[in-house]
């Protein structure tokens, strides 16, 4: 039986387009998501994924981030990292939520001091990444089993155990979670990942 609080999900992303489309989720974050759907006749709540150039100050973090939690937006991801500009950094930012009340935020985090620039990329075609180390259950029987994967998925083992292995993989959002969702009959013991990176692609105008 799944548990809500911590097993995972795989589901068919609605509204999603292209074969083999899937997310991965709490059971009861879904049923929440799927009852305000109900509720609301048809609410879709939509992912954006944002750029943020950011000046390299005290506090911007905690600023940015206040805007999301005030106004009831949770953060999925947050990558921060430094540019070739010594003085700023880029955020990557990853959320689910209402279009109108997320431009209301981008327009907040414009007018910060501290932000130089703010890209939504749910309108433009981007390249996201991510990568995610997982550590597997990995017992004599199915190790074999589990390098396969491994190897369709283009994964490296990055660690050994007795009864355990370590996997790096990078990709988009739903092959990681097509990763974890074929790795969770093994059991997973730790994963840890990056959250999302993303760039615009070339051949298109900046917004």
């Amino acid at each position: 039986m799944l548990r809500a609080d911590t097993d995972l999900l795989l589901l068919r992303a609605p509204g999603l387009s292209g074969a083999g489309v899937y997310v991965i989720g709490k059971p009861a974050l879904f049923l929440a998501n799927l009852a305000v759907y109900n509720l609301f006749g048809g609410y879709r709540i939509m992912r954006h994924v944002l750029s943020v150039l950011v000046e390299n100050e005290p506090g911007v973090l905690s600023r940015v981030s206040g805007l999301f939690s005030g106004r009831g937006f949770n953060i999925e991801s947050l990558n921060v990292a430094p540019t070739p500009d010594p003085e700023t950094s880029h955020m990557t930012i990853t959320t689910f939520g209402d279009d109108q009340i997320l431009e209301q935020i981008v327009k907040q985090l414009r007018k910060l001091i501290t932000v130089v620039k703010v890209i939504d990329f749910s309108t433009q075609a981007t390249v996201e990444r991510e990568m995610m180390l997982v550590r597997v259950g990995a017992e004599d029987g199915v190790r074999e089993e589990i390098l396969r994967l491994a190897d369709i998925f283009r994964c490296k083992v990055v660690d050994v155990g007795h009864t355990e292995l370590t996997l790096e993989a990078s990709g988009d959002r739903e092959k990681l979670s097509a990763i974890l969702a074929l790795l969770q009959k093994y059991g997973i013991k730790e994963v840890a990942r990056t959250g999302t990176v993303a760039m615009r692609r070339s051949l298109q105008p900046e917004h």
